[in-house]
């Protein structure tokens, strides 16, 4: 079967492999050969040089002579939102594919194996496993994250329901193909200007739209975590504003959404997490930063209600001091917990 008909009339490749690159000279080449080794061959790759200032576009530049199968394009800076949003568009394959160009693939076999699933089972998302590497220790664990272990093919509520409900989920596109009919169906767009947490404002939104999503039992990605440089490796004004942004965006289009109250509290108490997660932090910015970061954390202190301890200790420990000391004050015990205790 030929991804022109899998795809619903679109023309090109099964797979487009879709790769955001800024200032990442020191692990591109890993990530462009895993894209390379594949087994399976009905694939692009489109990869944007978003300004780098380092030798990132001329090693994109070299695997696009080495075959042509990497579509590479060079822009003024943009950001990550802007980036992924043109790759989507510039792209043709039946089902999309994000990788992080300091991440890479692990198994060669990833895509034929999605491309299996997607025969066999006619789903509209695939999805399965990282392996954390840490960059400075160099140790790697398993990661589930929580996308759920089942033979079964779900639709996306009970998908994201099994996701939700045990506690915190990350929302990572990059471990999940999606087709592209069901993508353009969900009529959405990475928001210009978030240097973080663009993929939790963006990824339920698809997942509750499919009709048939399954899950690879495999750790086909390696996510490099404790990279300083990395959008995700800092704690800064701009990336604590889009977590508590992102997590009151969330929070506000779940409760409208038409689906079940349970599912709505677990969506909600996951979005909360993200907020409880980044506001303590505003405590160790500098002393302008903390002001403006105080403020709005106060002008979203409402998210709380939504918050859940998920059968965890420490969550409900979280939860009484908020009732006892309000907002402010226990969100700044928490920030001096983790600073002193790693709690």
């Amino acid at each position: 079967m030929g991804s022109e008909e899998i795809g619903s009339g679109i023309e090109g490749p099964m797979f487009s492999v879709l790769i955001p690159a800024y200032n990442v000279a020191e692990y591109l080449g890993e990530c462009l050969e895993s894209v390379l080794k594949q087994s399976y061959v009905d694939w692009e790759a489109v990869v944007i040089d978003d300004g780098s200032t380092d030798s990132t576009g001329q090693i994109c530049d070299r695997f696009a002579k080495k075959d042509i199968r990497f579509k590479v394009f060079h822009q003024k800076n943009q950001g990550i939102s802007v980036t992924r949003n043109r790759l989507i568009e510039l792209s043709k394959g039946a089902y999309i594919i994000f990788l992080d160009s300091d991440d890479y693939w692990i198994e060669k076999d990833l895509l034929q194996a999605v491309y299996n699933e997607i025969i066999k089972n006619k789903v509209e998302i695939v999805a399965w496993w990282a392996k954390l590497l840490d960059n400075e220790t160099k140790q790697v664990q398993n990661c589930q994250n929580c996308i759920p272990v089942t033979p079964e093919i779900l639709r996306g509520e009970e998908f994201v329901r099994q996701m939700t409900k045990n506690g915190l989920c990350r929302w990572w596109s990059f471990l999940y193909a999606f087709e592209r009919t069901l993508w353009n169906q969900c009529h959405i767009a990475y928001k210009e200007g978030r240097v973080i947490c663009e993929d939790a404002e963006v990824l339920y939104q698809v997942l509750l739209k499919a009709e048939r999503i399954c899950a690879l039992e495999s750790y086909f990605y390696c996510y490099r975590i404790g990279r300083e440089a990395s959008l995700t490796g800092q704690f800064r004004y701009s990336k604590l504003r889009d977590m508590m942004e992102v997590s009151a965006l969330n929070i506000q289009n779940v409760r409208h959404m038409d689906i079940s109250n349970a599912l709505k509290e677990d969506l909600c108490g996951n979005f909360a997490y993200m907020y409880m997660e980044s506001a303590p932090q505003v405590f160790g910015l500098g002393k302008k930063e903390r002001k403006d970061g105080v403020r709005m954390m106060l002008s979203y202190k409402w998210i709380v209600d939504y918050y859940k301890d998920f059968g965890s200790l420490k969550n409900r420990m979280k939860i009484i001091a908020y009732k006892i000391f309000g907002v402010r004050i226990s969100l700044w015990l928490i920030y001096i917990c983790q600073r002193i205790m790693g709690y």
